[in-house]
């Protein structure tokens, strides 16, 4: 799928610093000054922070939290970006959501998702035998 883009596939860092398609994906930066445009801020009004921390991160921490799978980097990273934003999503002690803070996000309990069989269920047919050919939710219980 990405044959000719990425150049050094010897792990997942590298796959994502040598991909071609990020080379022109550039940091939100604004001149800090219009009258001197090299001295640059960062552009807290920037895709990265409302689209990527609520439809990105929380995603993804969330999912975590749901299937017990610690999420540490994506916690620091929502912690760091919420310092910029009006809106805050972490506790920056705990770690833990804060209460209400996934209501608009694309988080999965925002929707009411609170178990790995509602998360899996989502992505299953809607019909009333959809899971009943799943690996997941046929294979003996222990």
């Amino acid at each position: 799928m990405y044959d000719g883009q990425i150049s050094d596939k010897s792990s997942l860092k590298r796959i994502f610093n040598t991909n071609i398609g990020y080379s022109r994906v550039t940091f939100p930066m604004v001149a800090k000054d219009p009258k001197v445009p090299n001295r640059v801020v960062l552009n807290k009004n920037a895709r990265f922070f409302w689209e990527d921390v609520p439809y990105g991160l929380c995603i993804l921490k969330d999912i975590g939290r749901i299937v017990g799978v610690a999420t540490p980097n994506c916690t620091k990273q929502i912690v760091w970006h919420q310092k910029f934003m009006p809106v805050k999503y972490v506790d920056p002690s705990s770690g833990e959501f804060l209460p209400g803070a996934l209501a608009k996000t694309g988080a999965p309990s925002a929707y009411g998702i609170t178990n790995p069989e509602q998360l899996v269920a989502t992505s299953l047919g809607q019909g009333k035998n959809s899971m009943s050919h799943d690996i997941y939710f046929n294979r003996p219980r222990l």
